[in-house]
């Protein structure tokens, strides 16, 4: 108890200091083999002086703590203001933003989302918000509410992970989705991925074949 209190307060501490660190993995379309989309990834900054820690290391303990709303509100406003730096530069950018299922029914999240699209003026097509299928099935009334309601504003939405848990095709048909990102293990193992992919009328692949998550300097130049 008396480590993962220590480890939320760095967090919270890197939260309200703006340190937190900002990672991006390119999404490959497959039939103009042309990447012009990027998933957002979080990283915390290590205290030792190590490599930043994944989200897998601080996660679980920012969302005991209470810190995850904050921390998915501070990751969407970030890809908001990048996607409105590069509008004004006159280049799309489209970047992926994760939800913790904590946070699908958290108004605050929604709210700034609208307040932030409105006050930019970005295309709101640009920002699309990822949940995991196990999150949106354990929330599916919440996770379908917030769809819907940032989808009328424009957003758009992936079901991450599809294919991890059970009844996934049920609800399908309930969930406003516009993406569907099959979970890995369904192809992982197979030999030439992208062209059995593409063969299969798959639209999009990420991973490490199409390349790694680099820091945010690495990987887009700044507008």
């Amino acid at each position: 108890m008396s480590a993962r209190l220590e480890e939320g307060e760095r967090i919270r501490k890197a939260l309200e200091e703006d340190r937190l660190l900002l990672y991006y993995q390119p999404i490959l379309e497959l039939k103009e083999n042309e990447i012009r989309q990027y998933e957002l990834l979080l990283r915390l900054p290590n205290d030792q002086g190590g490599e930043p820690l994944p989200p897998s290391a601080f996660l679980y303990v920012a969302e005991r703590c209470g810190l995850i709303h904050g921390i998915d509100c501070w990751v969407a406003g970030k890809a908001i203001a990048m996607i409105a730096e590069h509008q004004r530069a006159g280049r799309r950018l489209v970047l992926h933003v994760n939800l913790s299922g904590k946070s699908i029914g958290d108004s605050k999240v929604a709210a700034l989302t609208e307040d932030e699209l409105a006050r930019t003026g970005i295309d709101p097509a640009c920002l699309i918000f990822e949940v995991t299928e196990t999150a949106a099935i354990a929330n599916i009334e919440e996770a379908k509410a917030f769809a819907q309601r940032l989808r009328a504003r424009g957003c758009q939405f992936a079901l991450d992970d599809f294919g991890s848990g059970f009844g996934s095709f049920y609800y399908l048909k309930t969930l406003p989705f516009d993406y569907l990102k099959i979970d890995g293990d369904f192809i992982r193992g197979i030999v030439d991925t992208a062209r059995l992919l593409r063969q299969s009328g798959v639209d999009y692949a990420q991973g490490y074949h199409v390349g790694q998550p680099r820091p945010l300097l690495d990987l887009l130049p700044p507008a």
